[in-house]
C-alpha cells in the first residue's frame, strides 16, 4: 500500500521503477579528474548503491507528492506538520531549522495549514514577540492517519528484507545519512560563501 492506501501490486505487475542508474554517476570533468577513468569494482559497486539510493528517493518523493496534491497540501506543509507533530509546539524560527528553509518560507506554510485547520498560533508564554505553531485536533488526526500509512509502507518495503539484512541497514543507513548531509551541508556553504 503506497502513502495514499492504495494497493500495490505484485513486482510483475508494477509499472517499471525509474532507471536511474548513472544519475549523478557521469558529473563531468572535474578539477580533480579532467576526464574519465576507468572505475574499480569498489566504485562500480558504490556507485550502484548510490544509484539505488537515488530511485528510493524518488520513488518515496513522487509518493510523498501525490499523498500531498490529493490532499490540497504540499510535501513541505507535509513536512511541517510531521516536525511539529514529533517536537510539540514550535516558534516559527524553529521550525524554519528543523525545515532548512527561511522564515518567510514557514510563514506562507503556517499561514496556509491555519487557513486549512491543522495548526494555529498561540502566544509564546515566554516571549511576547514571537508565537508558537501548534497542531490542532484536526492536525493532530491527520499527521496520526500520515503515521499509520507510514507503517504499512514500511512493512510492505521491508516484508521480503531478512533480519541480518535489516541489521546491515539499521547499521548502515544513518552512517550514509550522516556522510550525504556532512557534504551538501559544506556544499551549500561554499555556494553561500
Amino acid at each position: 500500500m503506497d502513502l495514499l492506501g492504495h494497493d500495490v501490486p505484485d513486482a510483475a505487475d508494477r509499472a517499471v521503477t525509474p532507471d536511474l542508474r548513472g544519475v549523478g554517476a557521469d558529473l563531468g570533468p572535474t578539477a580533480e579528474q579532467p576526464e574519465r577513468v576507468s572505475c574499480s569494482s569498489r566504485a562500480r559497486r558504490r556507485l550502484a548503491i548510490l544509484d539505488s539510493l537515488l530511485a528510493v528517493a524518488a520513488l518515496l518523493g513522487e509518493d510523498t507528492a501525490r499523498f500531498a496534491a490529493a490532499h490540497g497540501m504540499s510535501p513541505a506543509r507535509l513536512h511541517l506538520l510531521w516536525v511539529v507533530h514529533a517536537q510539540g509546539p514550535l516558534s516559527q524560527r524553529e521550525i524554519a531549522e528543523h525545515l532548512l528553509v527561511s522564515a518567510r518560507a514557514v510563514t506562507g506554510l503556517v499561514d496556509a495549514l491555519e487557513g486549512s485547520g491543522h495548526v494555529r498560533r498561540t502566544p509564546h508564554p515566554q516571549d511576547r514577540r514571537a508565537t508558537l505553531v501548534t497542531l490542532t485536533t484536526s492536525g493532530h488526526s491527520f499527521v496520526e492517519s500520515l503515521m499509520s500509512m507510514r507503517n504499512r509502507l514500511a512493512e510492505q518495503t521491508l516484508v521480503e528484507v531478512t533480519g541480518e539484512e535489516l541489521n546491515v541497514l539499521e547499521a548502515t543507513l544513518p552512517k550514509i545519512v550522516e556522510r550525504l548531509a556532512s557534504i551538501t551541508a559544506r556544499q551549500v556553504g561554499a555556494v553561500t560563501d
